[in-house]
Protein backbone atom coordinates (compact mmCIF):
# COMPACT_ATOMS: atom_id res chain seq x y z
CA UNK A 1 0.00 0.00 0.00
CA UNK A 2 2.47 2.46 1.07
CA UNK A 3 4.06 1.80 -2.65
CA UNK A 4 1.08 2.35 -4.69
CA UNK A 5 0.62 5.66 -2.48
CA UNK A 6 3.50 6.78 -0.94
CA UNK A 7 4.92 7.01 -4.54
CA UNK A 8 4.75 10.00 -6.86
CA UNK A 9 4.14 8.31 -10.06
CA UNK A 10 1.25 6.32 -8.71
CA UNK A 11 -0.43 8.53 -5.94
CA UNK A 12 -0.72 11.17 -9.20
CA UNK A 13 -2.48 8.25 -10.95
CA UNK A 14 -4.68 6.64 -8.28
CA UNK A 15 -8.36 8.26 -8.76
CA UNK A 16 -9.65 8.74 -4.85
CA UNK A 17 -12.16 5.61 -5.05
CA UNK A 18 -8.86 3.26 -5.31
CA UNK A 19 -6.85 5.34 -2.58
CA UNK A 20 -10.27 5.38 -0.09
CA UNK A 21 -10.57 1.41 -0.14
CA UNK A 22 -6.64 0.97 0.34
CA UNK A 23 -6.50 3.51 3.00
CA UNK A 24 -9.73 1.78 4.34
CA UNK A 25 -8.08 -1.12 4.72
CA UNK A 26 -5.04 -0.13 6.25
CA UNK A 27 -7.23 1.38 8.90
CA UNK A 28 -8.78 -1.96 9.15
CA UNK A 29 -5.03 -4.19 9.95
CA UNK A 30 -3.33 -1.35 12.19
CA UNK A 31 -5.57 -3.23 15.44
CA UNK A 32 -5.10 -6.72 14.22
CA UNK A 33 -1.39 -5.68 14.58
CA UNK A 34 -1.41 -3.81 17.53
CA UNK A 35 -3.43 -7.00 19.41
CA UNK A 36 -1.61 -9.50 18.00
CA UNK A 37 2.40 -7.72 19.37
CA UNK A 38 0.35 -7.36 22.70
CA UNK A 39 -0.58 -11.34 22.70
CA UNK A 40 3.18 -12.10 21.24
CA UNK A 41 3.89 -10.40 24.75
CA UNK A 42 2.00 -11.44 26.95
CA UNK A 43 2.68 -14.85 26.22
CA UNK A 44 6.09 -15.11 25.61
CA UNK A 45 7.04 -16.98 28.78
CA UNK A 46 4.82 -19.70 27.53
CA UNK A 47 6.57 -20.65 24.55
CA UNK A 48 7.78 -24.05 24.34
CA UNK A 49 11.41 -24.39 24.46
CA UNK A 50 11.51 -25.58 21.18
CA UNK A 51 10.61 -22.44 19.67
CA UNK A 52 12.11 -19.94 21.52
CA UNK A 53 14.67 -19.65 18.48
CA UNK A 54 11.79 -18.55 15.92
CA UNK A 55 11.06 -15.17 15.31
CA UNK A 56 7.95 -13.87 14.52
CA UNK A 57 7.43 -10.23 12.84
CA UNK A 58 7.13 -7.53 14.83
CA UNK A 59 3.66 -6.62 14.86
CA UNK A 60 4.36 -3.49 16.93
CA UNK A 61 6.86 -2.21 14.36
CA UNK A 62 4.09 -3.47 11.69
CA UNK A 63 1.49 -1.07 13.14
CA UNK A 64 3.42 1.49 13.65
CA UNK A 65 4.55 1.75 10.13
CA UNK A 66 1.26 1.43 9.24
CA UNK A 67 0.02 4.32 11.34
CA UNK A 68 2.81 6.30 9.84
CA UNK A 69 1.68 5.68 6.85
CA UNK A 70 -1.82 6.15 7.51
CA UNK A 71 -1.66 10.01 8.50
CA UNK A 72 1.00 10.25 5.26
CA UNK A 73 -2.50 8.93 3.16
CA UNK A 74 -5.14 11.17 5.61
CA UNK A 75 -3.08 14.20 5.27
CA UNK A 76 -3.06 14.09 1.38
CA UNK A 77 -6.90 12.75 1.26
CA UNK A 78 -7.60 16.53 3.46
CA UNK A 79 -5.29 18.39 0.81
CA UNK A 80 -7.41 17.09 -2.08
CA UNK A 81 -9.78 20.29 -3.62
CA UNK A 82 -12.01 17.86 -4.05
CA UNK A 83 -12.21 16.31 -0.49
CA UNK A 84 -11.79 20.08 0.68
CA UNK A 85 -14.87 21.32 -0.51
CA UNK A 86 -18.27 21.12 0.61
CA UNK A 87 -19.71 17.86 -1.22
CA UNK A 88 -22.82 15.93 -1.95
CA UNK A 89 -23.94 13.33 0.97
CA UNK A 90 -22.89 9.83 -0.21
CA UNK A 91 -20.53 11.20 -2.71
CA UNK A 92 -16.93 9.75 -3.11
CA UNK A 93 -15.86 12.92 -1.43
CA UNK A 94 -18.25 12.58 0.94
CA UNK A 95 -16.77 9.26 2.09
CA UNK A 96 -13.31 10.52 2.08
CA UNK A 97 -14.45 13.15 4.33
CA UNK A 98 -15.66 10.59 6.56
CA UNK A 99 -12.80 8.40 6.17
CA UNK A 100 -10.45 11.41 7.33
CA UNK A 101 -12.51 11.71 10.45
CA UNK A 102 -12.60 8.70 11.11
CA UNK A 103 -8.99 7.59 10.76
CA UNK A 104 -8.00 10.34 13.00
CA UNK A 105 -10.39 9.52 16.44
CA UNK A 106 -9.16 6.41 15.34
CA UNK A 107 -5.42 7.43 15.99
CA UNK A 108 -6.67 9.70 19.02
CA UNK A 109 -8.51 6.79 20.81
CA UNK A 110 -5.89 4.69 20.71
CA UNK A 111 -3.82 7.07 21.87
CA UNK A 112 -6.09 7.93 24.76
CA UNK A 113 -6.73 4.21 25.06
CA UNK A 114 -2.76 3.52 25.37
CA UNK A 115 -1.49 6.53 27.77
CA UNK A 116 -4.57 4.97 30.40
CA UNK A 117 -3.33 1.74 30.10
CA UNK A 118 0.41 3.18 30.64
CA UNK A 119 -0.65 5.79 33.28
CA UNK A 120 -2.43 2.86 35.65
CA UNK A 121 -0.36 -0.11 35.21
CA UNK A 122 2.71 0.11 37.81
CA UNK A 123 4.85 -2.07 35.89
CA UNK A 124 3.08 -1.28 32.63
CA UNK A 125 4.04 -3.78 29.55
CA UNK A 126 7.41 -2.90 26.92
CA UNK A 127 5.20 -2.91 24.24
CA UNK A 128 2.50 -0.79 25.80
CA UNK A 129 5.11 2.15 26.87
CA UNK A 130 6.59 1.53 23.08
CA UNK A 131 3.02 2.06 21.49
CA UNK A 132 2.45 4.88 23.91
CA UNK A 133 5.62 6.57 22.32
CA UNK A 134 5.12 5.97 19.05
CA UNK A 135 1.68 7.19 18.98
CA UNK A 136 2.51 10.72 21.18
CA UNK A 137 4.69 11.18 18.10
CA UNK A 138 2.18 9.95 15.78
CA UNK A 139 -0.92 12.49 16.89
CA UNK A 140 1.55 14.98 17.34
CA UNK A 141 2.71 14.42 13.56
CA UNK A 142 -1.00 14.47 12.39
CA UNK A 143 -2.28 17.25 14.39
CA UNK A 144 1.06 19.38 12.82
CA UNK A 145 0.07 18.14 9.47
CA UNK A 146 -3.89 19.39 9.65
CA UNK A 147 -2.55 22.84 11.40
CA UNK A 148 -0.28 23.20 7.95
CA UNK A 149 -3.55 22.20 5.56
CA UNK A 150 -4.29 25.74 3.60
CA UNK A 151 -7.63 27.43 4.95
CA UNK A 152 -9.67 27.76 1.70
Amino acid sequence: IGALLGGERFAKSLGLRWRLFLVTALGKAIPDWEYAAKLIAENTSKVPVKHKNSNPPSYLETAIYGRKYMNRFLLQIASMKDVADVVAEGSKQATGQLLVKEQTQNLVTAFLEKEAVVAKETKPLSVDVKLFERLTSLVKDMLAGYSNLPDE
